[in-house]
């Protein structure tokens, strides 16, 4: 039954700026095996507040690849 729940149901992570603006989708995406994320940018930001992002959002998808 968990393969049927991978493929099935994916969630959405939105990511919001300082300033309460979306910034960042993570959606996964469907798949029996494998657990793929796609990333989308969804506002311009400055390289700091981006990379403190993208290091937190990779480290949420690798912690949710483990739990399955």
């Amino acid at each position: 039954i968990s393969m049927f729940t991978g493929y099935l149901f994916n969630p959405k992570y939105l990511v919001s700026s300082a300033n309460g603006e979306a910034a960042i989708r993570l959606t996964k995406e469907p798949s029996f095996f494998g657990r793929r994320f796609k990333l989308e940018k969804l506002t311009n930001l400055d390289n700091k507040e981006s990379e403190k992002i993208v290091l937190s959002l990779m480290m949420m998808s690798l912690l949710e690849r483990r739990r399955g």
